[in-house]
């Protein structure tokens, strides 16, 4: 059963991404600008950067390990805010992922390491219009390194945790402050 603040999508099946119980994002920013991965997927949106939080891990340190894996750098993470999302497949099989988000200072640059093929600058109003673009991905199947997935479904996911994220670090920006679920 989802708790009471997570946010439902409906998707075709359950994927990787979804079956991960914890995943922690990092997004570096510097109150304009913020810095997103790329992974030279068939559609090659910018993302935050980061993934999946390791069973004896806290999401801050699951945090840095993903972003020393993918950039080569440790910095100071910042919470920023926790994203509750309940998935339901249309087979009625569901699963429940908490997305743990993190800021950190901007670098003067970032070496791209592990599956993170490159980054990029973006003004903070860019990171709402990549999320549009998220939602927009085509119902089309593909199989990934870890199964198969609808693009959809990876753009009704990621869609819904940048949008969330361009809102906190709005919010933050606005008002010097983070906005953070313990849980």
């Amino acid at each position: 059963m989802p708790k009471e603040t997570a946010t439902i999508i409906h998707v075709h099946t359950l994927f990787t991404n979804l079956l991960r119980p914890r995943s922690a994002l990092i997004v570096p920013f510097d109150g304009q600008t913020v810095v997103l991965g790329t992974k030279g997927y068939l559609y090659d949106l910018p993302r935050l950067i980061g993934g999946g939080i390791e069973p004896d891990e806290t999401p801050l340190a699951g945090a840095v390990r993903e972003f020393k894996e993918e950039t080569d750098q440790t910095t100071p993470l910042k919470p920023l805010c926790t994203i509750p999302i309940h998935a339901i497949a249309k087979d009625g099989q569901t699963a429940d992922l908490t997305v743990y988000c993190f800021t950190t200072p901007m670098a003067p640059e970032y070496t791209a390491h592990d599956d993170l093929l490159g980054t990029v600058m973006l003004p903070l109003e860019e990171l709402q219009a990549v999320a549009e673009k998220m939602a927009l991905l085509p119902d089309q199947w593909m199989d990934g390194y870890n199964g198969r997935f609808n693009w959809q479904d990876w753009g009704a996911l990621y869609s819904l945790v940048h949008k969330q994220v361009y809102r906190a670090l709005t919010r933050q920006s606005a008002y010097g402050k983070t906005i953070v679920d313990e849980g």
